[in-house]
């Protein structure tokens, strides 16, 4: 079903004048009050009237061109190509900013819907498939439908596959030799991240070209990202390649990563966030390792990267960041080994 890609969907569907437009307007502040970013596609059998005839983009159109317009305040295209009228199309690139869409119609497409009864209706036609509700008038409230959309929202999410991303592509220079290979505990530092992680998640994935123990020689390992820089060079990377899951990206030198974070980082989801970085105590700055990304998270990164910003924490706007407090008996698992005093320090072993 195309509400399994993201972002997750939920029609608003009914006959001529059963007020679905006035109810996609009462929800979206609500929606918006709830941190959602919201899109909206609209679809009208009895044809739209955005680009009227005679103007100057309507001629543009009908000479064969593709048709781009905007102000300061609002932006239109129009397109020839037919792969845009795909329902599925339009949701993914809403899906580039927004992490809910509402569709308005579209009774027939497969996605979860409300179906709005008519004054004249006593149920929903029979051949209406994938309902989650009907919104009878005067029956239902706001807040009800509001809770069946945030319901969706949420089993979507937990539906959303989870990858992990190991970053073995550090240079390792201040230590002196590859972290990854570091000895803990009867096998290497990378051993312990995938075998602490690997339960949590549907799949494990190196990111990097640094080495790797014998042991995980046949997991898949992803090149960085050219022309990227810092770990930034390997998320993208990751979403790029699984663009439509959420990434857990933890580097390999996590001496005391344990389940207990990762099963404590994973629960911290966000509606409305493009990505979860923990705070330590005593640190003012979110961890963008030891994080997780969610789908919208590409768009800004990768203009970030284009831009040469490579930093994680300064890529994505604030009010897209959660930024959940670690408790104490947790923050170790953050604590990774840059330097041989760090490990050192970390491990009780003597120099």
């Amino acid at each position: 079903m195309m509400s399994d890609l993201w972002p997750p969907v939920v029609g608003i569907c009914g006959w001529k004048d059963s007020g679905k437009t006035t109810l996609i307007e009462t929800l979206i502040p609500r929606l918006l009050e709830r941190g959602l970013r919201v899109g909206v596609v609209k679809h009208d059998a009895h044809g739209l009237e955005v680009d009227r005839p005679g103007k100057d983009t309507d001629r543009y159109y009908q000479a064969g061109a593709e048709v781009a317009a905007h102000d300061e305040h609002q932006r239109f295209t129009r397109t020839h190509l037919r792969v845009l009228a795909d329902l599925d199309a339009l949701v993914s690139r809403l899906g580039e900013t927004c992490n809910l869409v509402l569709v308005e119609g579209h009774k027939a497409s497969p996605i979860p819907k409300l179906w709005l009864i008519g004054e004249d209706e006593v149920e929903p036609p029979d051949d209406i498939e994938h309902l989650i509700g009907t919104v009878r008038p005067g029956a239902r409230t706001v807040d009800e439908v509001l809770d069946t959309v945030l319901s969706q929202v949420e089993a979507f999410h937990k539906r959303l596959a989870v990858y992990a991303g190991v970053l073995i592509g550090g240079a390792s220079t201040r230590m002196g030799r590859p972290k990854a290979l570091l000895p803990w505990h009867g096998r290497t530092l990378l051993e312990h991240t995938v075998d602490v992680v690997r339960p949590w998640v549907e799949r494990v994935v190196l990111l990097g070209t640094g080495p790797t123990a014998e042991t995980l020689a046949e997991m898949p390992v992803l090149a960085d990202a050219v022309g990227v820089e810092g770990p930034m060079a390997g998320l993208l990377a990751a979403m790029r390649w699984a663009p439509r899951v959420r990434w857990l990206i933890l580097p390999c030198d996590l001496p005391h990563l344990t389940n207990q974070s990762v099963q404590w980082l994973l629960g911290q989801f966000h509606p409305g966030r493009h990505a979860v970085m923990p705070v330590l105590p005593e640190r003012a700055n979110p961890e963008p390792l030891g994080a997780f990304y969610d789908p919208p998270a590409r768009l800004p990164l990768e203009r970030a990267a284009v831009q040469d910003r490579f930093s994680l924490r300064r890529a994505l706007p604030e009010e897209v960041v959660a930024g959940p407090s670690v408790t104490p008996d947790l923050a170790p698992a953050w604590q990774n080994v840059n330097t041989v005093e760090d490990w050192h320090r970390l491990t009780g072993e003597v120099r």
